[in-house]
């Protein structure tokens, strides 16, 4: 990951846009809207703990969240939050730019800048440890 502020904040975007695209092939394949609602699924043996959406995606549900790979190659791990929602932390967007070969992301210092940069101008909501809750909509690209 590079410290060019442009290409983080573009590759942040590029990977919340792929978070909610993971979050929305599990809304389809699990008929529920959030992680809280898989995790029940799969603890009440109404869903495998992994498996395959109809989509040709391979997901695994864990502890309190789920990685999807999509079809880029990329995972996608969300935990389920207090509130209800989806939340993850910087090392989650660098997994993904890394396994969608984007970008190499040895340091997620710079990921976690412009999440706190995100959070400031209120684009993001910090919960707890270092982690924020994934927006609703398309995330702001900026060039």
């Amino acid at each position: 990951m590079t410290d060019d502020q442009a290409a983080v904040e573009r590759e942040v975007s590029l990977a919340l846009n792929a978070f909610r695209a993971g979050r929305e092939a599990m809304a389809r394949h699990f008929g529920a809207a959030s992680a809280a609602h898989f995790l029940r699924a799969v603890l009440d043996g109404a869903r495998p703990r992994e498996g395959t959406t109809s989509e040709g995606l391979e997901y695994f549900v864990h502890g309190v969240g789920y990685t999807i790979t999509l079809a880029d190659g990329g995972e996608v791990h969300l935990d389920a939050e207090r509130s209800g929602g989806e939340c993850f932390k910087a090392y989650d967007i660098c997994l993904y730019l890394e396994t969608a070969g984007h970008v190499a992301c040895p340091d997620a210092a710079p990921v976690r800048a412009e999440l706190r940069r995100r959070a400031q101008r209120g684009e993001l909501v910090a919960v707890d440890h270092g982690a924020y809750l994934l927006p609703e909509g398309p995330a702001a690209t900026r060039g």
